[in-house]
């Protein structure tokens, strides 16, 4: 069983692209290494034409990130297993992003790095997407670097084919609903001050939104200033048996 430890998605978010490094000078029959963006990684960009994350899958490549995909997916598809490795600006987003519905691999990752919070995303031409059942993408936030620092992280990739945890013990688990553009945020008077990363949409923003008021619905990946095109990402909380 092989698994292959990915970073360099996004050119500016270095701790898989440490991890990746640290793989490749030391190969070895459970582990490989692979930096998927070499030229972002160079001039520390997240992408160049196309975000990368969202270049997989399509029909007809023609941004430089996709045609970049397409060369990947080969490799990508070789590995028992994957574990992508992220970084974002957004405070309070540290958590691991599965595509589809969680099986026990992914829950024996997110306890043995110690995640406590388990998205599942839409495939929209993600990495893991490829093959979302042995895939996984482990998300930290900058503001948790500190919590999961470089030598920890390969401590813990190494000895991953050893552990046994295979539950959902202590982690809660969340589904994407929507997006929301910034554009739409400020149209309805929503401010970036008063979103706070995985804590609980008020009933007014749920109005504003036009989202359902019965359920709770948390926001993701907001920034400090909603200076780029997402606001923000909406996902609703559910008990695993759902």
């Amino acid at each position: 069983m092989k698994t292959l430890i990915v970073g360099g998605v996004h050119g500016d978010e270095l701790t898989g692209i440490s991890l990746v490094k640290h793989f490749l000078k030391r190969p070895t029959n459970k582990f490989a290494g692979l930096l998927c963006h070499p030229e972002a990684i160079k001039k520390e960009k997240r992408f160049f034409e196309t975000d990368l994350n969202r270049s997989f899958s399509v029909k007809i490549p023609i941004s430089l990130e996709e045609n970049i995909a397409r060369k990947l997916e080969k490799s990508l598809m070789e590995c028992d297993f994957i574990l992508d490795f992220h970084n974002t600006k957004a405070d309070r987003t540290t958590c691991v992003i599965i595509v589809g519905a969680p099986n026990k691999w992914h829950f024996r990752v997110a306890s043995h790095f110690g995640f406590k919070k388990m998205v599942s995303m839409e495939p929209s031409g993600s990495l893991i997407s490829l093959n979302p059942s042995s895939s996984i993408s482990l998300e930290i936030a900058n503001n948790d670097k500190g919590k999961y620092p470089e030598k920890s992280l390969i401590e813990k990739i190494e000895k991953l084919h050893d552990v046994e945890v295979s539950d959902e013990t202590g982690l809660e688990y969340f589904k994407y609903v929507t997006q929301v553009k910034s554009t739409t945020l400020n149209r309805i008077g929503i401010a970036s001050s008063e979103i706070t990363n995985f804590v609980e949409l008020t009933r007014e923003q749920k109005q504003k939104l036009g989202l359902p008021t019965n359920s709770s619905m948390f926001p993701i990946f907001a920034k400090k200033e909603f200076s780029e095109e997402l606001g923000f990402v909406v996902v609703k909380r559910y008990s695993f048996s759902k």
